[in-house]
């Protein structure tokens, strides 16, 4: 998503400063008005000019086609994401025949905490991505479309889906192994959208969007103040997330693992016991 806003915006810097007089001349004749047009380079800093038009070869693949692939990487993860969430519920009755005790107890219990710290940073340094690509949009574009708001909900719902998945499987997980094979496969399906990034470069999806994206500057450097929401969110991101990784780690330290029941007969579902009506599906 950054690299799609990235060269959305480079495409507009190279189309503005073709149509546009230069920003100088405008202030020397003194048509520049507080609702003139404002050039992105007097907002930020290393944003690369893209030197594309329409009509131009390489223009369809690096909108549309850019754009398609983005869409397509996001639907695999909700896909992929929703999919561990189902298996997480059905797997709800896993049990062991034995409670964990000694250092099997000590092992399986900080693995989940730990997961469950790995898992937390992972998804605050996502948070923080989508929170500055919805900053840069605010700054640098004229107005929110669609596809930017879209893209915010989309990512965000990615997010959440990995946290609740993650939680899910946290709590079935009867072995030490089984929690970081876990973690290692969530983690997985949410690298997919960077993975996506490395096969571009790669060159695999063309030759024109390999050259733009390999060029390409990630890291601007704003002359604009930040907008006054940013740092609320900020914070807000780092409470919630934070605090949530403390109080889930504390709590899969003491959550006990089923046991199956003596007496032979089916373990129940920790998922559906409190709704009966699921568990006869």
């Amino acid at each position: 998503l950054s690299a799609r806003l990235l060269i959305r915006l480079g495409m507009r810097l190279y189309k503005d400063r073709e149509a546009k007089p230069a920003y100088g001349e405008l202030e020397e004749t003194g048509e520049l008005s507080d609702d003139s047009w404002e050039h992105p380079e007097d907002l930020v800093h290393g944003l690369k000019e893209i030197e594309l038009t329409p009509g131009m070869p390489g223009y369809f693949s690096l909108t549309k086609g850019w754009l398609g692939t983005c869409a397509f990487a996001m639907m695999l993860q909700l896909v992929a994401l929703v999919n561990i969430f189902l298996y997480g519920l059905e797997h709800g009755d896993n049990c062991l025949q034995k409670a964990p005790d000694g250092v099997h107890w000590w092992t399986l219990h900080l693995s989940k905490a730990a997961g469950t710290v790995v898992v937390g940073i992972m998804m605050a340094g996502d948070i923080m991505d989508t929170v500055n690509y919805f900053m840069v949009s605010v700054l640098l574009e004229p107005k929110l479309g669609v596809e930017i708001l879209l893209s915010v909900v989309f990512q965000s719902l990615v997010t959440v889906l990995t946290v609740v998945a993650n939680t899910v499987l946290f709590i079935i997980a009867t072995s030490p192994d089984g929690i970081w094979l876990y973690v290692a496969a969530v983690g997985f399906v949410t690298e997919l959208s960077k993975a996506v990034l490395g096969i571009a470069k790669s060159g695999i999806l063309g030759h024109h969007i390999a050259k733009e994206v390999t060029d390409m500057n990630f890291q601007l450097c704003f002359l604009h103040q930040y907008p006054w929401w940013f740092q609320p969110v900020r914070i807000a991101s780092y409470v919630v997330l934070f605090g949530f990784i403390m109080f889930f780690a504390l709590y899969v330290s003491f959550l006990p693992v089923q046991e199956c029941p003596a007496d032979g007969s089916h373990p129940r579902n920790v998922f559906y016991h409190f709704t009966p009506e699921f568990s006869q599906v």
